[in-house]
């Protein structure tokens, strides 16, 4: 159901594991489950919530808040906005290693 918050339970998974802690046993795509709403705080890149996005264009809402197409990018709650890491890249805010802001992002 989008937009909904579904929690797995040992039963709905496969015997092998398989989609572990998927609650419909739907596919992932970079580690996480589709057809589930997501933030850019559950992906290590803006490069993996951008495939996740394209995978699953039906959920996105919370990852492309401004809906220019790029997930987790410039302007979207979480996205690349002014964080940086310690080598002085850009990143999502929830990976920012330094505390250090880049004033002209």
């Amino acid at each position: 159901m989008k937009g909904s918050c579904v929690i797995a339970k040992t039963s709905d998974l496969s015997e092998t594991g398989q989609n572990f802690g998927c609650p419909n046993g739907q596919e992932k795509t970079v580690g996480l489950c589709n057809e589930i709403m997501h933030t850019c705080g559950s992906f290590n890149s803006q490069g993996d919530a951008q495939t996740w996005f394209e995978a699953n264009p039906d959920y996105g809402e919370n990852i492309d808040a401004n809906g220019d197409g790029k997930a987790c990018g410039e302007g979207d709650h979480g996205g690349l906005n002014t964080c940086l890491n310690s080598e002085g890249v850009v990143v999502l805010d929830h990976l920012c290693s330094t505390g250090e802001h880049h004033p002209h992002i």
